[in-house]
Parts: structure tokens; C-alpha cells; sequence
């Protein structure tokens, strides 16, 4: 058997099911988890893998067909996401630190700019005092007058309703034809789990988005703000969907 001690998360499922002799064809037609997800897996591309708690459905399906532990699968993938993570984050305070230090440099130069131009100005401005200290002042007998500038009249911008600033929101619809489970992410904010029998129905609203994994893609009818929506997919098949 591979060493599989040190191996990530990819690594360690592409080793186990090599080493038992199961395609990614045999994982996908068990699982009902596309290919071209089952690869990304393979190869830890998180560029290419949906949200999380949809990643850690497939590999508890994935584990589950290759005969490994569903949570070692999911302890070394927290590990693999969480050193991504920090990688990406010390990436970020790199390029703060050199914007900062550019920023600073920038500020140097104008700084000293201003103190030459200034230093410039002052010294021009004695050698001309200092020419017309002794020239005769001439009066001007003619009187300006300044036009007087016409007041104008501001009227206030209207004011806008709470009514008008209200923001539509998107309104979601589950029905169930057959029985299935549901996991719904809304707007971001912590997964929601259903077990679904036929004629159950979920009503949710969402201000943005709605991401949706669906356990059995021919067992659910959706709309989304009344409008129905197609789930491709066969009975059984795990399906993902994000809406609108």
C-alpha cells in the first residue's frame, strides 16, 4: 500500500484509488459527482471546486466508494484549505507593506518638492522687496468696482422615501417529488440543511444569492421569484446549483 502518511487531501484519494484499482468513471457513475469534479478534487485546484460545505459532501462521497475514513479525508482538507488560506493572507500583507513604503516614498519626494519650490518663492519675493524699497509709489486715482455677484437660490434635493430605497429581494421556492436531501446557503451566511419527502415545500428569500446542493436532482421542482428552474440531472445525482 502507497505511503500515504503525508500526502494532502487530493493526493491521498487520487493514492487510495489507484492503489485499489477504481477509475474516476467507476467514483463518478457512484457518486453523481461529475468528472471534471472528481479531477479538481484529484488535484486540489480550489479554484475550480465549489463552496465548502459542497466540497466536503463530495468527499464524504467520494471516501465512502474507495473505502477510506470520511474524516480523515475532511481533516486533511481543512489543513490543505487553511495553509492556502494563510499563504493568500501573507500574500495580501506583502503587497500592503510595499504600497505602503511606495506611498511613503511618494510623500517624501512631494514633501521635498514643496520645500524647494517654497524656498524658491521666498527668495524672489526679498530680491523684488528689496528693488522697490526705493521706488516711488503711484497712485491710482481710478476706482474699481466689483460687480456684485446675483444670490442664488438652492433648492433642496428630494428627499427619498424609505419605500424607494427599499431593494427587491430574490424569493425561492423548494418542492419536493421525490425524496431527497437539501443543503441552501443564503447570502453567504451558515448552510441550512432539510430532509426532504415528497410534497414538502421550503420557502426562503435571499437580498443576492442563493447556492443550492441538491441530493437527488430529479426529486425537486424550484422557482426562483415565480419563474420555474430547470435542475439538470438524473435520478440520484448530486447536483449544484447557484441562483440567480
Amino acid at each position: 500500500m502507497p505511503d500515504t502518511h503525508e500526502r494532502s487531501f487530493g493526493r491521498y484519494l487520487e493514492a487510495l484509488r489507484l492503489e485499489k484499482g477504481i477509475s474516476l468513471e467507476d467514483v463518478s457513475a457512484q457518486t453523481r459527482i461529475g468528472r471534471d469534479i472528481l479531477i479538481a478534487l484529484e488535484r486540489e485546484d480550489h479554484r475550480r471546486l465549489p463552496d465548502e460545505v459542497f466540497v466536503k459532501g463530495f468527499l464524504r462521497a467520494t471516501a465512502k466508494v474507495i473505502g477510506a475514513e470520511p474524516d480523515e479525508i475532511i481533516r486533511r482538507y481543512d489543513a490543505d484549505l487553511k495553509a492556502l488560506r494563510d499563504s493568500q493572507q501573507q500574500e495580501a500583507d506583502m503587497s500592503r507593506t510595499r504600497q505602503y513604503y511606495w506611498l511613503r516614498l511618494f510623500a517624501v519626494v512631494i514633501l521635498l518638492g514643496a520645500i524647494m519650490a517654497a524656498s524658491v518663492y521666498l527668495t524672489g519675493s526679498r530680491r523684488e522687496t528689496s528693488r522697490q524699497v526705493h521706488a516711488p509709489a503711484e497712485v491710482d486715482k481710478t476706482v474699481a468696482q466689483t460687480p456684485v455677484a446675483p444670490k442664488v437660490q438652492h433648492q433642496a434635493a428630494p428627499v427619498q422615501t424609505s419605500k424607494q430605497r427599499a431593494v427587491d429581494t430574490h424569493r425561492l421556492k423548494v418542492i419536493a417529488t421525490k425524496e431527497t436531501w437539501l443543503k441552501v446557503i443564503v447570502d453567504g451566511q451558515r448552510p441550512r440543511e432539510f430532509e426532504m419527502t415528497p410534497g414538502m415545500q421550503i420557502r426562503l428569500e435571499a437580498e443576492n444569492q442563493f447556492n443550492l446542493l441538491v441530493g437527488n436532482a430529479a426529486g425537486v421542482a424550484i422557482t426562483l421569484n415565480d419563474k420555474p428552474v430547470g435542475v439538470p440531472g438524473a435520478t440520484g445525482q448530486v447536483v449544484a446549483l447557484e441562483l440567480p
